[in-house]
């Protein structure tokens, strides 16, 4: 599915991402940057996903897609731990998905996560700037449609994507279902970057339950003796990101 993906992986499982200049910098880029790689941009700025166009309880999915809008992928697993399958719809513009060239379009993307309850769903979590554009993915992906991955993995809501072009850049975002807030809070953020003439890696990692950190940087050499592997660990302290304040190095 993603072109990258098939050939690196990060820590534990980790998908390839961007290099953080240091924690405390990589931190606040995810929880609030702009992008460092994306595709041009319309020049009429649209309407983001409004959560509040969207019901908070309903029978059905469907009643959760506004107008302008339609479900590109849909996922089901157990997120609160009722032995029910819950929801999670990756919602995308409901515009043409190429043009008359066969060239893939703009369109935004946004989530939205739906807990099962005495056969409704009621609306728990959303997110309109996580997810890349379908134009979003730099000029690794070209004029084809960037892919994103949305899934429900132990409970767990997974979010993987990825974006460059000689620099390659992959994140992965976990969300888990806290029910004292009644809300999702993000858990781990891994973020990988691949210089592809390098080749060099770095491949990050945070647990925003402990605050740990670790990083390793790979430099590949002319022989497999000559690799060199550098690996620091820290402590950032435990974050505290809701669903709908977690952002990508890539967000617009």
């Amino acid at each position: 599915m993603y072109g990258v993906y098939d050939n690196i992986g990060g820590l534990g499982g980790a998908m390839p991402g961007v290099v953080l200049k240091g924690v405390v910098v990589g931190l606040v880029l995810m929880l609030g940057g702009h992008a460092a790689v994306s595709a041009e941009r319309d020049p009429e700025e649209r309407a983001r996903f409004d959560v509040r166009a969207v019901p908070e309880q309903a029978s059905s999915v469907d009643a959760f897609v506004p107008p302008g809008w339609t479900i590109e992928a849909r996922v089901g697993g157990d997120l609160d731990r009722d032995a029910i399958d819950d929801v999670v719809l990756t919602l995308v513009e409901d515009l043409p998905a190429e043009d008359a060239g066969g060239i893939a379009t703009d369109r935004r993307r946004a989530l939205l996560v739906l807990l099962s309850r005495n056969g409704d769903f009621v609306r728990v979590g959303s997110n309109n700037h996580l997810l890349p554009c379908t134009r979003c993915g730099g000029a690794f992906y070209g004029m084809a449609e960037t892919p994103v991955e949305v899934a429900i993995e132990r409970g767990v809501i997974i979010v993987r994507q990825d974006f460059g072009a000689r620099d390659m850049t992959a994140e992965t975002h976990r969300f888990r279902y806290d029910p004292a807030v009644r809300r999702f809070l993000l858990i781990g953020y891994d973020v990988y970057t691949l210089d592809r003439l390098g080749p060099t890696t770095i491949d990050e990692s945070t647990n925003l339950l402990t605050g740990a950190y670790i990083r390793r940087e790979t430099r590949s050499g002319e022989t497999a003796e000559d690799e060199i592997v550098i690996e620091t660990r820290d402590n950032v302290g435990g974050k505290t990101v809701f669903l709908e304040d977690a952002t990508s190095l890539n967000s617009e």
